[in-house]
């Protein structure tokens, strides 16, 4: 899901799965803002299974 907060501004959420398929969590909120709206899905991290909320993975590094 990507909802448009303005005209440079998308926020994100949706289900997230553990990269080592331990578990998955049918809904997170990507807590970063996007300067164009993701055409799907977009790597992000979690605290842990009982997370609500992810980030965005850093590419710089």
């Amino acid at each position: 899901m990507s909802e448009s907060r303005g005209d440079d501004e998308w926020k994100c959420g949706g289900s997230f799965r553990a990269d080592d398929r331990s578990f998955v969590l049918p809904e997170v909120e990507v807590d970063t803002t996007f300067a164009t709206k993701p055409t799907g899905p977009v790597a992000v991290f979690v605290d842990d299974e009982s997370s609500t909320t992810a980030v965005e993975r850093d590419t710089s590094v």
